[in-house]
């Protein structure tokens, strides 16, 4: 691992121009983006990639954040509206803050990537059901 200081705002920034270079949609960039900036704010800016922890990322999964959808008053005196966000976006900003510090292992700035065990798993699964990543062909089509 290199001895520079990577912060999650940068990790994010870099893993976004990477998105962009690899031509990904520009809809996808901006919504992975939004899913990071929880990351960052949940963080801080200044957060070394390299000091997040697993239990850290469990917080984070576990967090408002993540779990709800939080809209401030617009006028002073109303109150604060909150409602569950769909398991659909949650997943979403999960896997998306995965596939980030997947990013950031491969760049050198991690060790390995900070997850919990049963987070850990999914990143696993999908590096073994994904044959192709390896520049293998699958089985089914080997004909």
């Amino acid at each position: 691992m290199s001895k520079k200081t990577v912060t999650i705002k940068q990790a994010a920034e870099k893993y976004i121009a990477h998105l962009t270079e690899l031509g990904k949609n520009e809809r996808t960039v901006v919504t992975y983006g939004r899913h990071l900036d929880l990351a960052i704010a949940q963080f801080g800016e200044e957060k070394d990639i390299a000091k997040i922890m697993p239990v850290h990322v469990a917080a984070f999964f576990k967090s408002d954040a993540v779990n709800k959808l939080i809209r401030e008053p617009k006028k002073e005196g109303e109150a604060r509206q909150e409602r569950p966000r769909s398991h659909h976006t949650i997943d979403q900003t999960k896997r998306v803050f995965r596939m980030m510090l997947v990013f950031c292992k491969d760049q050198g700035w991690l060790d390995k990537v900070p997850l919990p065990k049963d987070e850990l798993a999914k990143v696993k699964e999908s590096a073994e059901a994904d044959p192709a990543a390896d520049g293998e062909k699958p089985a089914a089509s080997a004909e």
